[in-house]
């Protein structure tokens, strides 16, 4: 998944959650050690209030919806980079 949220509330103003790589590469049968490349986007709703946003990345399990956690920790997901947007 990629999401996008306000840093000052936490607040998810967008969503990109799909299959890693476009279900080219089940994940499955990924090995530990392989490394895959997924580009993806996400929009910034013409709504957003001026502000800070994070992007955050992750993985879950689907149907479940269970979160994996990142690199072997506790953490189920990665905050990736902040954005700002302006009035």
């Amino acid at each position: 998944f990629v999401h996008l949220r306000r840093v000052d509330n936490g607040a998810q103003v967008s969503a990109n959650d799909s299959a890693p790589l476009n279900g080219a590469a089940p994940t499955s049968g990924w090995q530990p050690g392989q490394v895959f490349t997924d580009t993806r986007g996400i929009q910034i709703p013409p709504n957003a209030a001026p502000g800070v946003y994070r992007v955050i990345i992750g993985l879950y399990r689907f149907p479940s919806f269970e979160r994996l956690r990142v690199m072997n920790g506790s953490e189920t997901e990665h905050a990736l980079t902040e954005v700002i947007v302006g009035p």
